[in-house]
């Protein structure tokens, strides 16, 4: 029996601010930054693949913090228009490209071995 350690982790990939919008909580102006993070498989901490992205968005003023579920309208509007932005780095991909380049190369060497 193997010992596979494997799941989900999350890691910051970007950030911005948003403007004309006012803190619920200490009503400052322009004080609020959105953080996305990117969730993702892992085996044995190793990225596989990202499959989600949230968002975290704290008041640089008072630094109260507050997740998606909690935005409200204005922020999940900005939220969703920035998502698509802030892309994916490039090392959460690197792994399933060398897995797939070692697949095509079996097969071509399959090919030609005439196996």
């Amino acid at each position: 029996m193997a010992l596979v350690i494997y799941g989900s982790r999350k890691a910051r990939i970007g950030s911005y601010e948003v403007f004309m919008y006012e803190c619920p909580y200490c009503q400052e102006n322009n004080s609020t930054i959105i953080d996305v993070m990117a969730k993702y498989f892992h085996i044995f901490w190793v990225p596989i693949f990202p499959y989600n992205k949230e968002a975290v968005a704290t008041c640089t003023h008072c630094n109260t913090t507050r997740d998606e579920l909690r935005f409200g309208p204005k922020l999940l509007q900005d939220f969703r228009e920035n998502k698509n932005k802030i892309r994916y780095p490039w090392w959460t991909f690197f792994l399933p490209a060398i897995i797939l380049m070692a697949f095509f190369v079996a097969v071509i060497i399959g090919i030609i071995s005439g196996k």
